[in-house]
């Protein structure tokens, strides 16, 4: 071992503390980005609880009354052990289920028919017509107006401009399935027995 004179050892010591001073000064200097960086994070995960929180809030409330819901409640073979009258159920774009004076005011509109089999389908000469209607108004006023007055004798659900209808005779539980869509409630048609 080679002795360190003692001007060398202060020389030495005196570079530790200013290694030291260099350390804390880098990292002082870089606290503050640091800490942005993470209050960056830490505001945007708040944010994605929050969003997620909303989300999920979002998830559980009814999406709303749509066709392509209504559809998937309705495939072609709902019916077909239950009603022989509709093993094949067919949404057609016919829209002869709203009265001349409100057709004007229609968005959109599908009607429900059942069929036997799939020859009547080619032909288009339903066993059973207008079991189900789904239709879009351009106001609410025309929604309400058209449940008033065409669909007396069908379960009805209304979502704001849009209707779905069942006709009474038909499924007694497709428009309680509708209803859940947006969480309204069903008026209740006249029977037609």
């Amino acid at each position: 071992m080679i002795p360190l004179s003692e001007g060398r050892a202060m020389s030495l010591a005196h570079l530790r503390p200013a290694r030291r001073t260099t350390a804390r000064s880098a990292a002082l200097a870089t606290l503050p980005a640091l800490l942005l960086a993470l209050t960056a994070c830490s505001g945007s995960d708040d944010g994605d609880d929050a969003d997620d929180k909303d989300s999920s809030s979002d998830d559980d409330a009814p999406a709303g009354l749509s066709f392509e819901a209504i559809e998937e409640l309705t495939p072609t073979d709902r019916w077909a052990d239950s009603n022989p009258d509709c093993p094949m159920a067919q949404w057609d774009e016919n829209p002869t289920g709203v009265d001349e004076e409100l057709l004007p005011k229609v968005t959109f509109f599908r009607q429900l028919d059942c069929y036997v089999d799939q020859d009547q389908i080619d032909v288009g000469f339903p066993e059973l017509i207008q079991v189900g209607i789904y239709v879009e108004f351009a106001d609410e006023e025309s929604a309400a107006q058209y449940v008033e007055d065409e669909a007396y004798f069908s379960d009805a659900v209304v979502d704001g401009s849009k209707v779905v209808t069942f006709a009474t005779s038909f499924d007694t539980d497709i428009a309680d399935e509708a209803a859940e869509l947006c969480d309204c409630d069903v008026r209740e048609g006249e029977s037609t027995d």
